[in-house]
């Protein structure tokens, strides 16, 4: 995607006449034969969402404030709709898996799907990110689960072996009493592993910062055969509440010799 995004940038800016293009087709739209009409509406529709993914990773390279980083840190990151505004602001009634943005999903197993999933502006402070991301659930007391999943960079695989330690901050906040997990999934070979971690209770409304940390040396994984690792923050039994993830970066640093 990124090449062929750069090829068509780098044509806008060298063949002025392709920039006039849409607005021409645009004024010719009503006259158009329909298979013609849709097949250009399915190019533009491509084009599109190419260049919001291009215009939210360079605002998050700008706008990105500092990263609570361990020491030794070799690789860091914060999912991208925390720091650049979605092309489309959330989802109501999703269904379980549905994609909220590159690498984002939501799942569940609340019959009807009574939820919604939006970008919010985040709260004021320095260390913050501009965003934050809101799960509503509606759902009668005691049902099921309801998470969002974040699926790591393939760099974030290069050269991980059982010597690291994952961390995971975050910042979050809860409308009701609620039990809220971390669970980190990795996948090597036809194998998954997961493990669970509590991720702690706060009062209702109040923020919560919390750092969890993985040490891959208790999981039982093959590091040749290693696929894809993704993280999940979930509640259980999620009733009339509202999740507010406000902040999350991923990091990764070796254990320290002992």
């Amino acid at each position: 995607m990124a090449g062929r995004l750069t090829s068509l940038l780098g044509g806008w800016r060298h063949h002025p006449p392709l920039r006039r293009r849409w607005t021409e087709l645009a004024a010719g739209a009503a006259g158009m034969a329909p298979a013609e009409r849709r097949a250009l509406a399915e190019e533009a529709r491509r084009l599109r969402g190419d260049l919001d993914l291009f215009l939210m990773a360079a605002r998050r390279s700008v706008g990105d404030p500092p990263l609570p980083l361990p020491p030794g840190t070799d690789w860091s990151w914060r999912p991208l709709p925390f720091c650049a505004s979605l092309p489309g602001r959330g989802l109501a009634a999703p269904a379980a898996g549905a994609g909220l943005g590159p690498g984002i999903s939501v799942w569940h197993d609340l019959p009807g799907a009574p939820l919604v999933v939006a970008q919010h502006p985040g709260p004021q402070g320095d260390d913050l990110p501009a965003f934050s991301l809101h799960l509503e659930s509606f759902a009668l007391a005691g049902q099921g689960y309801a998470a969002l999943s974040f699926a790591l960079p393939q760099e974030a695989l290069a050269g991980l072996d059982t010597s690291f330690i994952l961390q995971v901050a975050t910042v979050s906040a809860v409308e009701a009493p609620a039990t809220t997990y971390l669970r980190l999934n990795v996948e090597h070979g036809p194998d998954t592993e997961r493990v669970l971690r509590d991720l702690g209770s706060a009062a209702p409304g109040e923020a919560m910062r919390a750092e969890t940390g993985f040490d891959l040396g208790f999981v039982p994984m093959n590091p040749r055969r290693l696929a894809k690792i993704w993280l999940d923050v979930i509640v259980e039994k999620p009733g009339a509440n509202a999740l507010r993830l406000h902040d999350l970066v991923i990091s990764r640093h070796r254990r320290a010799d002992v």
